[in-house]
């Protein structure tokens, strides 16, 4: 155990360096741009995407996307009209934000491992966008950019039909909590990204995340500053425990492909404005909603987490 806690230490270590070397943001505010659910290609899925990557900022934007990243099945046999049909779905997502220099990050979800082998499939494909590492992405994943650690956690695998539940292991949970702990001495800020929501009650049994309270209890060990989630497609904010009783917000985002005037809410995007302080971070979260009057999104709301 002590030898894998010095090797994860020292790749978030080389990380951090390689980080700030590339992009020197620890004296300004970094503008995390939050998608969910980007898999079907539409035009209110474009319009979000297109909204959103005009709001980046060069070298002080993050786009991270949350899974369920291709619709319905994950990534099909490249060969195939369907493979074709997969990557066009990709690029459309991180194309707009590519164009203006902007990172982007990928989570899978469980439409992205529908089927056996489909995750596998997807990890590959999106490896760029996931880890840092040059070999297949082994999660949670780690990338530092300035004070911003964003740490990918997979809660997608593969499911019997009308079943969309996750699912986080012991390893990775116990991967995780080493990771947390170590940026966490570094004084970075730490956004754990996942699909599935970490909240009991968030959605349906079918639907949920199995582990919540293994995550919680990590959570509440280690500590993090942020917590993003897709899946449930709604805007939602909700709190867990850190240590000594802090509050960690828990966010989710509607559905980016969602269009106005159905049942859930229209296609949104959450911005979050992160500026380091004398104690640690402030962040701002500012949410975008796709409007049924002018079919764009607008700002509606702004909330100050910590």
């Amino acid at each position: 155990m002590k030898s894998i806690t010095v090797k994860i230490f020292f790749l978030v270590t080389l990380c951090h360096i390689v980080g700030k070397n590339v992009n020197a943001q620890s004296n300004g505010t970094i503008r995390l741009i939050l998608i969910g659910d980007a898999g079907r290609q539409n035009s209110d899925q474009q319009t979000l995407l297109s909204s959103a990557a005009i709001n980046t900022l060069p070298n002080k934007t993050i786009a991270i996307f949350l899974g369920d990243n291709v619709y319905p099945r994950g990534f099909e046999n490249p060969t195939t009209k369907e493979g074709e049909e997969s990557r066009k779905i990709i690029e459309s997502q991180y194309k707009p934000f590519v164009k203006n220099n902007t990172p982007v990050f990928f989570v899978p979800g469980n439409h992205d491992a529908y089927v056996i082998g489909a995750l596998q499939k997807t990890v590959q494909k999106l490896g760029p966008f996931i880890s840092d590492e040059t070999q297949v992405p082994v999660f949670p994943t780690l990338r530092v950019r300035g004070d911003i650690a964003l740490i990918g956690v997979n809660s997608a695998r593969a499911t019997p039909v009308f079943i969309a539940a996750g699912h986080v292991s012991d390893r990775q949970m116990k991967a995780l909590k080493t990771v947390l702990e170590e940026t966490g001495k570094q004084g970075l800020c730490r956004i754990v990204m996942i699909h599935h929501p970490p909240i009991r009650g968030a959605t349906v049994r079918a639907k949920r995340l199995y582990g919540i309270r293994k995550f919680q209890s990590v959570v509440r060990e280690a500590g993090a500053e942020l917590v993003l989630h897709g899946h449930t497609h709604l805007p939602t904010l909700n709190w867990i425990l850190g240590p000594d009783k802090a509050r960690v917000p828990v966010v989710g985002v509607s559905a980016a492909a969602q269009s106005p005037g159905g049942k859930m809410p229209a296609a949104g995007w959450n911005e979050f404005q992160i500026t380091k302080t004398q104690n640690g971070f402030s962040i701002e979260m500012i949410r975008h909603q796709t409007s049924i009057i002018t079919a764009k999104p607008v700002e509606i709301e702004r909330q100050i987490l910590c």
